[in-house]
């Protein structure tokens, strides 16, 4: 019997939600949410991240996060052209970054 194995290379778009845990000394608690996109549209691609605590939580510590990643696929490879994140706590921005990636050549 003649066995051959073919790597798969596959990118595709796709959503997903996680809940948030800690771990502590009086057990789990669900502290906030994240959310996950990858959108492939022919050899480009468009990535965000959202991250948020709880309203519960957030009256402790309110933090949230946007990440958005942008670029080209080429060879079944992200290449990032553009890439940002802002995150918050409370109403005020504290980290926001921003690149712009100008390659020589592909």
């Amino acid at each position: 019997m003649l066995s051959f194995i073919f790597p798969v290379h596959a990118i595709s778009s796709y959503k997903a939600s996680y809940d948030l845990y800690g771990k502590t000394d009086l057990g789990n608690f669900k502290f906030g949410s994240a959310e996950y996109e990858l959108v492939v549209t022919n050899n480009a691609y468009v990535f965000t991240s959202n991250a948020k605590t709880d309203k519960l939580w957030s009256s402790i510590y309110d933090y949230s996060r946007i990440e958005t990643s942008v670029g080209l696929i080429e060879v079944d490879k992200f290449i990032g052209d553009y890439y940002k994140i802002i995150e918050n706590r409370g109403d005020s921005i504290t980290d926001n970054y921003e690149i712009h990636i100008y390659p020589n050549e592909r």
